[in-house]
């Protein structure tokens, strides 16, 4: 998918996240003019970065909601001519410098809003809305509507996050993301979300075990009967016994190995830190396994891209971003648009992981290349892979990918099963 914005009102395209991992890295060595400050806490006035140094030239690594309070561990004088426009930089933590313009000091304590924060009994952040006319008019305001001016145009098929409802003369309206006034009936409502959830690996857990992907898998006493009349429910969990050809032997009986997808133990490949933390997809599975070195501590199915879209490779995430805007790219036959795909882990330009709202078909391929999860597996890796977002920050870019998590993509069903097919890190502009 091609990302078009990070946040709605804040920085708005993948050209800025990319933009964000140009220039200087953030270094080690001590910044000239950092002195001790007065402030021990700053506001954001408003949605903004975080640099590597305390210039407006400098890389920006961090997006930063407004009203977000960030402890202060020194200023430094702003130089003449910096477009900052502000006598200081605030150095906060956990790292990076803030424009002076951008936060002024509080006496409030660090703080701010928890990322992607979910009500009682939901499984996704936002409500979200599947576009059923086609040419569907968005407006700004009543006044809009009333004179028929549209701002915008939803096709049939887009996706849209609601930020609430509302009344026009007697006509309901979602408003959208963009904060666009959309006839409630040219809408229909998409629910929460998949409710299928992954597995937590304990050290009693044993390897390879599987989930049944057809909606009644059948069942044999041995690879040669034929079929008994007992049927193995959708994702049954099942431990694997034994691997023969074109099945595998469960405690149930004989399954077609196509019906199962299987959770195999891996060691840490060429390439991945074995003592960090690292991510397997099997393609050929759609699975996915997060390990901790050489320990996996949590599996789930996925969908994969169609027609071997996934690259195989290894790809340390490149960008980690709590929601964001997916459309289509260029060359792609189906026009789309997605709005605020949650959970976010880039891995190789525009591919990532991500929850996918829209779906229920994991464990078979369904994506334009990305690696589709259910919510709340989504949410888990998102969380449990570093570095851990603070309250109040969006995104975090990492300048030195050799210390990023990295996404391992093989295909066991294919020789050879992995192969570097792409490069690594953000589209190149």
């Amino acid at each position: 998918m091609l990302v078009r914005r990070v946040v709605s009102s804040r920085p708005s395209s993948l050209a800025l996240v990319v933009f964000a991992l140009s220039g200087p890295a953030l270094a080690d060595e001590p910044v000239p003019g950092l002195a001790p400050s007065t402030a021990r806490t700053v506001e954001m006035r408003h949605a903004g970065w975080s640099r590597t140094r305390p210039r407006s030239d400098a890389a920006r690594f961090g997006m930063i909601r407004g009203g977000t309070r960030l402890a202060v561990r020194g200023q430094v004088p702003a130089r003449a001519g910096d477009p900052c426009r502000a006598e200081l930089w605030w150095a906060v933590e956990p790292m990076g410098f803030i424009c002076g313009r951008d936060a002024v000091p509080t006496g409030e304590p660090p703080g701010g809003e928890p990322v992607l924060a979910l009500r009682p009994g939901r499984r996704v952040p936002y409500s979200y809305a599947i576009v059923r006319a086609e040419s569907l008019p968005g407006f700004q305001t009543p006044d809009d509507v009333r004179a028929g001016r549209a701002s915008k145009s939803f096709s049939k098929g887009m996706m849209l996050a609601v930020r609430g409802y509302q009344d026009v003369d007697g006509v309901a309206y979602v408003r959208s993301w963009e904060r666009l006034l959309v006839r409630q009936d040219g809408v229909r409502g998409m629910g929460s979300g998949s409710t299928w959830v992954g597995e937590r690996l304990g050290p009693g857990t044993k390897l390879p075990f599987g989930w049944t992907v057809p909606r009644r898998a059948r069942v044999y006493r041995d690879p040669t009967s034929r079929p008994d009349p007992a049927r193995v429910p959708r994702r049954t969990r099942v431990d694997v016994v034994e691997e023969r050809g074109d099945f595998v032997r469960t405690p149930l009986g004989w399954l077609r190995a196509a019906d199962v997808a299987v959770v195999r133990r891996i060691s840490p490949p060429a390439g991945v830190d074995a003592r960090g933390k690292w991510i397997d997809v099997d393609v050929g599975e759609q699975t996915l396994v997060a390990y901790e070195g050489s320990t996996p501590v949590y599996a789930t199915l996925i969908s994969s891209g169609t027609s071997e879209r996934t690259p195989l490779g290894n790809y340390p995430i490149w960008a980690k971003v709590a929601s964001i805007d997916m459309d289509n790219q260029e060359g792609d036959e189906n026009v789309y648009t997605v709005q605020r795909v949650p959970w976010v882990l880039f891995f190789q330009e525009h591919n990532a992981l991500h929850g996918a709202y829209w779906h229920d078909r994991f464990g078979s391929r369904a994506s334009h290349g990305c690696v589709n999860l259910a919510p709340a597996d989504a949410r888990m890796l998102f969380d449990w892979a570093l570095p851990p977002l603070s309250p109040g920050w969006e995104g975090f870019m990492p300048e030195d990918l050799s210390r990023s998590v990295v996404v391992h993509i093989r295909n066991s069903a294919r020789i050879p099963p992995f192969e570097q097919q792409a490069r690594i890190g953000p589209p190149r502009e």
